[in-house]
């Protein structure tokens, strides 16, 4: 006799520095979503199973290009996220990725991700060592005049503003169509996707202090508790209540 599939939950650990978020635990139920932020998944107790796209993956440790389809099983998994921005995301395209939206990474970095980042409370000290680890000394963007643009785009999210393109365009001498096109050529993504996704973030870190979703909501400057709910589901996958009901922030 069948009968209804009972539901998975989230339950583990977070943590969020510039540039990286990582979880840590039982990966729930979630849909197919797409978010901003390059990802990396590693069983904790055997492969996992990604789906993009109608197809199926199978693998100890996979990268997802940030922009790809997906859906993570429910598995206990090590995630991170990376910001597409960021050095490290620059780095694991650069030399581990290439073209690919998906692909399989080598066991020996699986182990060294998960070792780097074996205890969450001490995140920051797993990110030097995956810095080193990767042969990365500078540890901010991989070009100057991003991390101008990054830093004023973080600033204006946490201030409830918004730094306009005009105004970003002149950080970095560039016109504003010029602007446009460098910003998507370096980030994969449109300006106003990439202000989205800081929002979402910062109102996910809100919620991660210990306030509830309408603070989030208002903080990350959207018009209301809903919107911000909707946001989080298209990023990824799961509502926000119900991905962090069991999730507790260690950072």
């Amino acid at each position: 006799m069948g009968g209804v599939q009972s539901k998975q939950a989230w339950a583990g650990t977070a943590a969020i520095l510039p540039g990286i978020g990582v979880f840590k635990g039982r990966a729930g139920d979630n849909n197919e979503h797409c978010h901003w932020a390059h990802q990396i998944s590693i069983g904790l107790d055997g492969p996992i199973k990604l789906h993009s796209e109608e197809r199926e993956y199978s693998v100890s440790g996979g990268f997802i290009r940030a922009g790809t389809p997906h859906k993570l099983a429910p598995y206990s998994v090590l995630s991170l996220y990376l910001d597409p921005t960021s050095l490290m995301a620059n780095v694991f395209i650069r030399d581990v990725v290439g073209d690919a939206a998906i692909i399989e990474l080598p066991d020996r970095l699986n182990k060294e991700i998960g070792l780097a980042l074996e205890d969450l409370s001490k995140l920051e000290e797993g990110v030097s060592h995956l810095y080193s680890v990767l042969g990365i000394e500078n540890k901010t963007c991989a070009d100057e005049r991003l991390s101008i643009v990054v830093d004023a785009l973080y600033r204006g999210v946490r201030e409830r503003g918004q730094v306009g393109r005009a105004e970003l365009a002149n950080l970095i001498n560039l016109s504003e169509s010029r602007f446009s096109h460098w910003f998507k050529q370096e980030t994969g993504m449109p300006l106003r996707s990439y202000r989205k996704w800081l929002r979402i973030l910062y109102g996910l870190e809100v919620t991660m202090k210990g306030r509830n979703l309408t603070d989030a909501a208002y903080e990350a400057n959207f018009s209301d508790q809903a919107h911000f709910t909707r946001a989080f589901k298209q990023a990824f996958g799961v509502n926000p209540s119900v991905a962090l009901r069991e999730v507790q922030s260690v950072i």
